[in-house]
């Protein structure tokens, strides 16, 4: 684990309602920012709160000590190549989970023990991470390549993310977070995006399949072990 330090600056605000005393962390230049929509922030002892900072020139993972007498941005991850991307925070073990490369990776609070537990097929790409203590719950689908157009024959570009569009294939696992044993859990010839946890059912998770027509608009749920014919449940 990495262990350099970024200064930081508190302030503290008093809401003109409630009362209420918020602390505002305010890092070194770099664009700070917690999860993308999902997934916890702070460790399961209430110590740390985790998030993404660019401070270093990439983005890494970096942690304040909500304990120290002065808290700093600690700088966990490193990188020659890649980002650290995706981090979420286990809900029982002061373990993150995040993507670098191919590989998602599990680092120990802890001990500082960080390690490769799941490898990814070349060429697809991760979408989401969750983690209810349980399971890691996460997805990933093989993008479509983009086809060529004549750069001054309408000045329109292709959507970002064409695999809305094109329906590629996705698959959902998940990785037992005791034994790391990783499994399928659903597939499809879709975009499948943002797998979490279901507190308080924890044999199943739920999806979004964000494919077009109707992006974002498709909520399922889904045994996360092994059953014949296995179908979702579309929610919503």
């Amino acid at each position: 684990m990495i262990r350099k330090a970024y200064p930081i600056q508190i302030k503290e605000v008093v809401d003109s309602k409630t009362k209420a005393r918020v602390q505002i962390f305010v890092a070194e230049a770099g664009d700070d920012q917690v999860f993308y929509y999902h997934g916890h922030s702070i460790t399961a002892d209430n110590r740390f709160l985790i998030f993404w900072s660019s401070v270093s020139g990439s983005y890494q993972i970096h942690a304040i000590d909500l304990t120290a007498s002065k808290p700093e941005s600690i700088q966990l991850t490193e990188a020659a190549a890649f980002n650290s991307d995706q981090p979420t925070v286990d809900r029982i073990r002061n373990v993150i989970y995040y993507a670098q490369g191919d590989q998602i990776m599990m680092l120990n609070m802890d001990t500082g023990d960080s390690d490769w537990i799941f490898e990814k097929p070349k060429g697809c790409e991760f979408t989401s991470f969750a983690s209810d203590g349980k399971h890691l719950l996460f997805s990933y689908y093989e993008p479509i390549s983009n086809p060529r157009i004549k750069p001054k024959a309408s000045g329109v570009k292709f959507a970002m993310r064409n695999a809305l569009y094109g329906h590629p294939r996705s698959f959902i696992f998940a990785i037992d977070a005791e034994t790391l044993n990783a499994d399928h859990v659903y597939g499809e010839l879709a975009y499948l995006g943002h797998v979490h946890p279901i507190y308080g059912h924890p044999d199943f998770c739920c999806y979004a399949n964000q494919s077009l027509p109707r992006r974002q608009q498709e909520l399922h749920v889904v045994p996360i072990a092994f059953t014949e014919a296995k179908t979702p449940l579309q929610l919503f």
